[in-house]
């Protein structure tokens, strides 16, 4: 006994096979963006992540030399300083710091005016000292002249005395 609608039958089930397929594939498709995207997602985000650890890590290290700078040059004010080994130490730490000159983010510009701001001031605090090394000098020089006219003034005191005694002993 054949069914009379076996055409018919045939044209559903494959319909149905059609739409089997095409779902799925769907299915499919879903599945893959659901696993394989992520995992592309995640790569470049853990690339990122460590480019970022880097930049914190590199910034921190910065940090930490700007405050040995700031430190080095807070001891050339001290007096009895050895200004030449601290001249030294703060060149040798803005060389290390121009290496993050060449940084194609906006670290690279800060650090450029970090380091000429940090140049400029280490020359103007030698400068001053070697300023209030010859103004120690004046300072001597002009304390000798002071001693000197202060005996010229005890020295012309004695002639005046004397000169008044002379004058009222002729009275």
């Amino acid at each position: 006994m054949d069914p009379l609608n076996t055409q018919e039958r045939n044209s559903a089930f494959m319909k149905f096979i059609l739409i089997f397929v095409v779902t799925m594939v769907l299915v499919l498709i879903a599945a893959f963006f659901d696993v394989v995207v992520p995992r592309k997602e995640n790569r470049d985000l853990i690339k990122q992540n460590r480019m970022l650890q880097d930049q914190m890590r590199a910034q921190e290290q910065i940090l930490e030399k700007m405050d040995s700078i700031k430190v080095l040059l807070i001891k050339l004010d001290q007096p009895n300083a050895d200004v030449t080994t601290l001249d030294a130490s703060i060149a040798s730490m803005i060389i290390q710091m121009q290496a993050y000159e060449n940084d194609s983010t906006t670290l690279g510009r800060i650090m450029k005016s970090v380091n000429i701001a940090y140049t400029g001031l280490k020359n103007e605090k030698l400068g001053a000292l070697k300023k209030m090394g010859t103004s120690d000098e004046e300072i001597k020089d002009l304390e000798d002249k002071l001693e000197n006219a202060e005996e010229d003034l005890k020295d012309c005191e004695k002639a005046k005395n004397d000169l008044l005694i002379s004058i009222g002993t002729r009275n």
